[in-house]
């Protein structure tokens, strides 16, 4: 068997040189993985403070118990994988005592100045998304035809700012890829692609972020559309809170559009019958008259 030869040298001799060119590598991957560490803590302690504040809204209480225990298991998981990684380069860090650099969370984890740009803009996207949401969700409660325009402004400035996010995911990649070139460090991955000489990394973590947008997207068309009642309901119309429209005289609905095309379509006094998916009971119908 022949033995492999880089530069005039055997491989074993070579693998044993990249490996002490490796430990300060290693040691700012440590960096990274302890600021997620704090980043983790620090979501962990806030949704323990937002225990109380949602405790009122069931589905919201139980929403953050989820995410309270996400956090905890990734905190614990990752304070795991730093201790792996101190083995693995003959520094073990003790618990809770990440690096200087990565104890403001966040922080430690970008790479530069570049990924820390687009991280403070990402958080300021998805800030401004919630925002809107909130907006449209109040001018539809205080009347979508009054404020129509209300509607308009959100549904056109939270579509921005998703799509702005949106790119982010397609830049952060390259932009952690480009700061480290900037430090010297070029792709140094094994795996069988990037040992061709033409480095994957880039495009394998934009595949991860895409992959995980796509997969917990909520099913299109949706599983049915929320309604409640409100003070409007006549005695006998049944609705009750949490109930989702799934069709509309028999045709099935996965928009907002389908019902109102459905509901205009019928003219004043004429009945219109909604199938309803509702937990206790499953599927049923009820009936309402187009005032």
């Amino acid at each position: 068997m022949r033995r492999l030869q880089l530069q005039g040298k055997p491989f074993e001799q070579v693998e044993e040189a990249t490996a002490m060119t490796r430990e300060p590598d290693a040691n700012r991957l440590k960096q990274c993985v302890a600021g997620m560490v704090a980043l983790e803590d620090r979501i962990e302690t806030l949704l323990d403070r937002l225990r109380g504040e949602v405790r009122g809204h069931p589905e919201t209480a139980a929403a953050v118990e989820r995410f309270h225990a996400i956090a905890q298991d990734h905190r614990d998981g990752l304070t795991a994988h730093m201790q792996a990684l101190g083995a693995l380069t003959g520094h073990v860090e003790a618990h809770g005592s990440p690096p200087a650099a990565a104890v403001v969370a966040g922080d430690g984890v970008c790479t530069g100045t570049v990924s820390r740009a687009l991280r403070d803009a990402y958080l300021a996207f998805n800030d401004a998304a919630v925002g809107y949401s909130v907006l449209h969700e109040t001018a539809h409660v205080f009347d979508s035809l009054r404020f129509a325009a209300t509607l308009r402004i959100a549904e056109r400035h939270l579509r921005n700012y998703v799509r702005a996010a949106q790119e982010i995911n397609q830049l952060i990649a390259e932009a952690v890829a480009w700061e480290l070139r900037q430090e010297g460090q070029f792709c140094d991955c094994r795996c069988p692609s990037c040992d061709l000489g033409i480095c994957w990394c880039i495009a394998h973590t934009t595949d991860t972020i895409n992959t995980a947008w796509r997969e917990t997207a909520p099913a299109h068309p949706s599983g049915g559309l929320r309604v409640a009642p409100n003070p409007r309901c006549p005695a006998g119309l049944d609705v009750r809170e949490g109930d989702r429209v799934i069709a509309v005289d028999g045709h099935r609905v996965a928009t907002t559009s389908d019902v109102t095309t459905a509901v205009m379509s019928r003219g004043l006094g004429e009945p219109i019958t909604f199938g309803i998916e509702r937990r206790s009971v499953g599927a049923l119908e009820i009936t309402a008259t187009r005032r």
